[in-house]
């Protein structure tokens, strides 16, 4: 793992974004950990988050022009993933997302803020990846209405689990749309992290906390790759 990689760890489990123990997922699957964007509900933790993304995106695509966040949870993302790439980078760095319904009246755009050149570079952000439906819609939307092509999508986290053709989300997302997908953490990184303080004198948790996630994942997710 990356350091910004391991920070993040750290403030997804100090912001209990990241939870452990016994959670039902909407797929019926009882997980041994949960994630929750929600958590980010604080000028202060969103703007860190911010700083998050704008490593990975400097890590990936280090020429991103524009940062697009799908409504709704995309907005606040896309904001404050600018804000701190153009604070460390000292440039401006546009931001923009969409709306999910037409305005009858005023500004009745679908685009809302910095309304990119078809030379910029662009990067999708939003919390998660499931079936990425949503985001599917999105990118079309920009590419079929205003000709704008998202180079890279980015989030918080990815379960890295199969779906019911035994593909993962994220890849099954880049198959179909030909666009990399981008993780600020996995759960492998997780996993990584989470091994490393079972030596300590406090984990953050317990052998069999980590066992059972492994179990898990040899189930729903392709372990052979954690």
């Amino acid at each position: 793992m990356k350091k910004y990689q391991k920070d993040f760890a750290v403030f997804l489990i100090k912001e209990k974004a990241l939870k452990f123990g016994r959670f039902e997922l909407k797929s019926g699957r009882i997980s041994p950990y949960f994630f929750n964007s929600s958590s980010f509900n604080s000028g202060n933790s969103v703007d860190q988050l911010g700083q998050y993304y704008a490593e990975s995106i400097q890590y990936h695509l280090p020429l991103c022009t524009s940062v697009f966040g799908p409504a709704y949870k995309g907005i606040p993302l896309c904001l404050s993933t600018a804000i701190a790439m153009s604070r460390c980078q000292e440039k401006d760095i546009g931001y923009f997302f969409n709306r999910k319904e037409k305005k009858g009246h005023g500004d009745k755009g679908l685009l809302v803020g910095k309304i990119p050149l078809e030379t910029d570079v662009i990067a999708l952000v939003d919390d998660v990846i499931t079936d990425g439906q949503t985001k599917i819609e999105a990118i079309q939307s920009l590419k079929e209405l205003f000709m704008l092509q998202i180079q890279a999508v980015f989030v918080a986290f990815d379960r890295m689990e199969k779906n019911d053709d035994g593909i993962q989300a994220s890849q099954a997302f880049s198959e179909k749309t030909g666009i990399p997908v981008h993780a600020i953490v996995t759960i492998a990184d997780i996993l990584e992290y989470l091994r490393e303080s079972t030596s300590r004198k406090s984990p953050i948790v317990s052998q069999s906390a980590v066992e059972e996630i492994e179990t898990y994942l040899k189930i729903y997710s392709d372990y052979s790759h954690l």
